[in-house]
């Protein structure tokens, strides 16, 4: 590896870091809020919380996002004369079509009769929100193309804390509208903070090019369908469960669902993100290197994902402690299953991002139809007869087979690489952390099953050649050119 690709490897190395410990932060900051709001809120509220934000997050990410975030990105960092233009066409575009979008969710509000106001402001939110893909995401895209993710990382930990200290007064008096107004409220500062940096700079409404538009439009349209798949997938269990279960069980898979998110998107987001835009241009430049941080990338996820969740899964009765105070004690099975979807999830959210990269957008929507599919096929046979427990086995399984897809749709790119040697050792290895996890607690105390079962499956993933040292080496020379 030369001194410029050791600089590239570099500056990914200090971005996957920035962004997972920016992740990190949040996870804790976020742990606190909601530990307050699930051990406040009885289970019905819950629900009925969990219900009125997947409405809007169904109907209006379903409709705003459009898949343009990943393919903007890309348009900027291979067009960069145009950078300003496509920018500030997606961001016209996208807040177009998040008044129609709001309009409709309010609608689909007031006649299933939830609070038209705890819907209107979870929209507003959404909207300017870090934790959405929507317009605030835009306007970070100039720092996020660049592998800059300083003012990114310090105006989502302004919303983290914000959030947390308004949960913390209002503890005494929560109720579902109330942690909605919150999560709004302190979006607003981080938003402003970026609005005020960028001061007409890249988003200005002299930039806006409608043939640009077209162009980002006729790329997104892939993306798009793929788009529609995922959102179905991951918000229609929810509202299948307010069909056809008591608030209560809707309650208890919000718990779980909430308690898990940010484990979900913390590692593999923080990775793709930093190793997205070197993979764009490497595509070009030269695709041997391009192939190369990407397998990695995803021999690493893998890894991280079965490691974590052999140590998380064995501490389910603690984390249920830890973020209800015990008020889903009799719910351990819901989250020990629960516990294992990131795996898979890792796979899924890091091979879709490598795809748009690639140009290959198309090829995530096999994958997003087989977990809208299955997440639609299996809720209608599981939910009515085991509740959030139903709805828990559909996702599991839905992730799990489309992580199959995925691999199998991501190995025809790479043309090499995936073969039968990651196939075997993910499996092992995940045969590992299951069986360890499951045996250890039975054997010894909760918090040691957990740091063994951890490094045993570690220790698994290098036997059977999921993770190998020439990896550690790499990350290690990358290390030292980082500090030089």
């Amino acid at each position: 590896m030369n001194e410029e690709r050791l600089s590239l490897a570099s500056r990914v190395f200090k971005g996957s870091a920035a962004l997972l410990g920016t992740q990190l932060f949040m996870m804790i900051i976020y742990f606190f809020a909601q530990r307050i709001i699930l051990s406040t809120l009885t289970k019905e509220e819950n629900g009925l919380l969990f219900t009125e934000r997947r409405i809007a997050d169904l109907l209006l990410i379903f409709l705003v996002d459009f898949g343009l975030s990943s393919v903007v990105m890309r348009r900027m960092i291979q067009f960069p004369d145009r950078a300003k233009s496509i920018l500030s066409s997606a961001v016209v575009y996208r807040f177009l079509l998040w008044i129609p979008a709001t309009a409709i969710s309010i609608g689909y509000a007031a006649v299933a009769g939830y609070s038209i106001l705890d819907v209107s402001i979870w929209c507003g939110f959404l909207l300017i929100s870090s934790r959405t893909g929507l317009l605030r995401y835009l306007y970070e895209l100039p720092y996020r193309s660049k592998v800059r993710f300083g003012i990114p990382a310090i105006v989502t930990i302004l919303d983290a804390v914000l959030f947390l200290s308004l949960i913390y007064l209002w503890s005494d008096s929560l109720t579902p509208t109330r942690v909605i107004i919150a999560f709004a409220v302190t979006a607003i500062p981080g938003f402003l903070v970026i609005l005020l940096l960028d001061r007409g700079r890249y988003v200005n409404l002299r930039f806006f090019n409608r043939g640009e538009l077209k162009m980002i439009i006729k790329e997104a349209l892939p993306v798009l369908i793929a788009i529609i798949f995922m959102h179905v997938h991951d918000k229609i269990d929810a509202l299948m469960l307010a069909w056809y279960s008591p608030a209560s069980e809707v309650g208890i898979f919000g718990a779980a669902y909430i308690t898990l998110a940010p484990l979900i998107g913390t590692f593999p987001m923080a990775l793709a993100m930093a190793v997205v835009p070197v993979i764009s241009r490497l595509a070009k430049e030269d695709w041997q290197e391009s192939v190369k941080y990407a397998f990695t990338g995803l021999r690493f996820l893998t890894t991280l994902g079965i490691v974590i969740c052999s140590a998380v899964s064995t501490l389910a009765p603690f984390i249920i402690q830890l973020v209800s105070k015990g008020r889903y004690a009799d719910n351990v099975l819901h989250f020990y299953v629960f516990l294992w979807t990131p795996v898979p999830i890792f796979l899924l959210v890091y091979i879709q991002e490598l795809n748009v990269a690639f140009s290959k957008q198309k090829l995530n929507i096999p994958i997003t139809a087989t977990l809208a599919g299955l997440t639609i096929v299996g809720g209608l046979i599981l939910i009515p007869e085991l509740d959030a427990l139903g709805a828990i086995f559909t996702k599991l399984a839905s992730v799990s087979i489309a992580g199959i897809v995925a691999v199998w749709v991501f190995r025809a790119i790479l043309k090499q690489g995936i073969d039968l040697q990651y196939v075997l050792g993910t499996l092992l290895t995940l045969v590992t952390g299951v069986a360890t996890s499951i045996g250890l607690a039975k054997l010894m105390p909760m918090w040691p099953a957990a740091m063994t079962s951890a490094l045993l499956t570690l220790v698994a993933a290098f036997l059977f050649r999921l993770i190998q040292m020439k990896d550690l080496h790499m990350i290690r020379r990358i290390v030292q050119q980082k500090n030089g």
